[in-house]
């Protein structure tokens, strides 16, 4: 039987005082719904890290990203395969999952089917998914995985940089930054003029975004 999560729950025990940009009934949507296909041991490994609890907005956010994605498979045919893989944490399949939801999250309607076979030629073939809206004809989709080798070099500068700012400073703090997608120069100096003087106040709330 699954469980059923609610705000006062996640706020307390994943939270733990932060806040994400999203409103209480949207995550709690999330997480359910990461409960109902993936199940609950699968979102409690999330909060776990070399065997300790690991809470914050970071595993908060890494279930309800996925929570919502799961929900573009609402009505979808041939999930069965994809969740195992979900559920085994294969790379892949986060990146399938990633694929449907971008592309019917513009039409939610639209039928989805997850690794049909079908015939192209002489050939039997199988896709990651096929969608279509109403009557129109199927759109095959096969999903790579991009080089991220320089996606990580840039993501390791800019960490880099940032770690070298707080290292110095002699006091407790607990500080994390989101970056919601490649800062450019300019947002990247903002940071680094923020973040010393963020870490040296006085402030109660341990979480900072960007």
């Amino acid at each position: 039987m699954n469980h059923h999560w609610t705000w006062k729950e996640i706020d307390s025990d994943w939270l733990v005082g932060n806040r994400l940009a999203l409103s209480p009934e949207e995550i709690v949507a999330a997480f359910n719904k990461a409960e109902e296909i993936l199940g609950h041991e699968w979102i409690e490994a999330i909060g776990l890290h070399s065997g300790s609890r690991r809470r914050g907005t970071s595993p908060t956010l890494r279930v309800v990203t996925i929570g919502q994605q799961l929900a573009c498979l609402d009505g979808a045919g041939g999930i069965e395969e994809l969740i195992g893989k979900l559920q085994a944490n294969d790379a892949s399949a986060f990146a399938e999952l990633t694929a449907a939801h971008l592309v019917r999250s513009q039409n939610q309607n639209s039928d989805l089917e997850l690794g049909p076979v079908v015939q192209v030629e002489n050939r039997r073939r199988k896709p990651d998914f096929r969608i279509r809206r109403g009557s129109e004809q199927w759109t095959y989709v096969e999903v790579t995985q991009p080089d991220i080798a320089e996606a990580q070099k840039k993501a390791q500068a800019i960490l880099s940089r940032l770690a070298d700012l707080v290292v110095p400073i002699q006091k407790s703090f607990s500080v994390e930054v989101f970056l919601r997608h490649e800062p450019m120069d300019e947002e990247i100096d903002r940071l680094v003029s923020l973040i010393p003087d963020y870490c040296l106040s006085n402030e109660t709330t341990p979480n900072n975004s960007s």
